[in-house]
């Protein structure tokens, strides 16, 4: 790996240079903003890029309430902000994908239903990746057969001997989320573009 130091010494070697375009050097504390959508390690990367854990982090959207400021030297502050979504998600395709890596609070979503078209995706992209993970004998032909056996493998089955569709759901997801199932990205980048 990397040696931290050397990681941010580059960091701010690149902001200078960014900022020094923009803005002579004038003696005045300069800060960059991190922001972008809930749960993708944006205050992650600020401890790593000051050598010690200042910002709370958790494995779920909104642990970051409200701005947080880090000093990293004489020059430059950091700031974390609270992860940031669209009011409204019109394409049903991005909600999804945001939801299956938690990137929308549980409250807000149906667990069951995510855990779902999770499973649909999954089967279709990576139908080996899961045969393994819950060494199923063969890939099931639709999603119903693939949640059932997932749970017969993972103990999602309830006292009837039913599959419990929540159980099944929230194991997939935290498998997907938790890297279990291997790293694997939900969106490309258009054709022809660099």
């Amino acid at each position: 790996g990397l040696d931290k130091q050397d990681v941010l010494a580059s960091v701010l070697r690149l902001l200078d240079q960014l900022t020094a375009e923009v803005q002579p050097a004038l003696g005045i504390r300069k800060q960059c903003v991190i922001f972008g959508i809930p749960n993708v390690g944006k205050s992650t990367v600020m401890n790593a890029l000051a050598g010690r854990k200042l910002a709370q982090t958790g494995n779920e959207p909104a642990v970051t309430k409200g701005q947080q400021r880090i000093r990293l030297n004489q020059s430059w502050t950091l700031i974390d902000t609270p992860g940031m979504l669209w009011p409204k998600l019109a394409d049903q395709d991005a909600a999804l994908r945001l939801a299956m890596t938690g990137s929308i609070r549980q409250t807000a979503i149906d667990i069951e239903e995510i855990g779902w078209l999770a499973a649909e995706y999954l089967q279709s992209a990576l139908p080996e990746v899961l045969r393994q993970r819950y060494e199923l004998e063969e890939s099931p032909g639709d999603t119903e057969a693939l949640l059932s056996a997932i749970a017969r493998q993972t103990g999602g089955i309830n006292r009837r001997g039913d599959t419990d569709y929540g159980k099944v759901a929230q194991t997939l997801l935290n498998d997907y989320r938790s890297g279990k199932l291997g790293n694997h990205t939900l969106e490309l980048p258009p054709a022809g573009t660099d």
